[in-house]
């Protein structure tokens, strides 16, 4: 992980992280893909895909116990991304988190997950909750 030290190092991430969302602003499905499978490391993609794992199931009001049985991760792992739910509600309605992290399925609008980490489909299985 990249140690942030001073003012200096923060003020070259945030531009560096702009960069990067401006880089990915256009793309269409196929080109980011292509661009975040070349740029990103296969552990920094799985991080990620966790992240949102977590996210999505802390809205669908998972317990901490039922996340950790599901992706098998820590109780800080969920405490972190507990706290960028947080730091998202503050600048964006709810909602719009939601359509961002959820993927919908055309045929029936409801939320379909792959579940990369025991490669079964938990729509399929019934075992997100509503589904």
């Amino acid at each position: 992980m990249r140690n942030v030290g001073s003012k200096k190092d923060l003020k070259l991430q945030k531009i560096q992280f702009d960069n990067f969302l401006l880089a990915i602003k256009y793309l269409k499905d196929d080109e980011l893909r292509n661009f975040i499978s070349n740029v990103l490391s296969d552990s920094e993609k799985a991080i990620i895909a966790q992240r949102l794992d977590i996210i999505q199931l802390l809205l669908r009001e998972y317990s901490y116990k039922d996340i950790i049985d599901i992706l098998k991760v820590s109780n800080s792992t969920i405490q972190n991304a507990q706290n960028a739910i947080i730091k998202i509600e503050e600048k964006v309605n709810e909602k719009l988190l939601q359509n961002a992290i959820e993927h919908k399925s055309p045929k029936d609008d409801k939320i379909y997950h792959y579940d990369r980490y025991t490669d079964k489909d938990y729509f399929a299985k019934s075992r997100y909750k509503g589904a």
